[in-house]
């Protein structure tokens, strides 16, 4: 008996066949940053969402602001195939890519899970102490990275 569904999907065909049963019910579906796959199109009402191109292409711009043109960065990503993730880092691995020599290590996936995040970026430090900056492209992942950059002594 809910009144509406709110949903950011982090894969495009897994909660089709729960939008399609939402649909059936008379349940009206708002979809959030993510979008589904053309098979559950018909399903959902709205769709609101970042222009997560820009933004990526934004945080390059500030990225090579602070740490120059020249050397390592890393990507810490979350969910692979995550509408919102490929238009991010997609739009920032883009920007870099046009407008430095800077050289992208990873993108690394923590599924979103902040201990994930802390981990993979304790390992990228290691394996890369040359690095000049991170890129965290949603808040799980940015927060387990900056716990690390802590933990390190590098943030």
């Amino acid at each position: 008996h809910v009144a509406g569904i709110v949903l950011a999907p982090s894969d495009p065909d897994a909660l089709v066949p729960a939008m399609k049963k939402a649909w059936e019910a008379h349940i009206p579906v708002v979809l959030i940053d993510s979008m589904v796959s053309d098979s559950g199109k018909q399903y959902y009402q709205s769709f609101l969402s970042t222009d997560n191109a820009k933004a990526g292409e934004l945080c390059a711009k500030a990225m090579i602001e602070a740490v120059g043109q020249t050397g390592k960065i890393a990507i810490m990503s979350y969910v692979p195939g995550a509408g919102s993730e490929i238009g991010r880092v997609g739009g920032f691995k883009k920007y870099i890519e046009a407008h430095s020599k800077l050289q992208i290590v990873g993108p690394f996936y923590s599924q979103s899970q902040m201990a994930t995040a802390l981990n993979q970026t304790t390992d990228v430090l290691a394996a890369n102490p040359d690095l000049k900056g991170i890129f965290g492209a949603n808040e799980p992942t940015a927060v387990g990275m900056g716990r690390a950059l802590q933990q390190s002594g590098k943030s």
